[in-house]
């Protein structure tokens, strides 16, 4: 995905309005689901701090 104001300005008018919010809403759920795996590495290092 672009990341610099110009590019993102472009891409907006590209899609279109509605387009550009579903995608931008999607890849925001993509990322929630991302942040909040632990990984077994994790659960390994860290449970017993908990």
């Amino acid at each position: 995905m672009a990341t610099g104001t110009k590019d993102r300005k472009k891409l907006k008018e590209q899609l279109g309005e509605l387009t550009h919010t579903k995608l931008l809403a999607a890849q925001q759920r993509q990322w929630d689901e991302y942040r909040i795996q632990v990984t077994p590495w994790e659960l390994a290092t860290y449970y017993d701090q908990i």
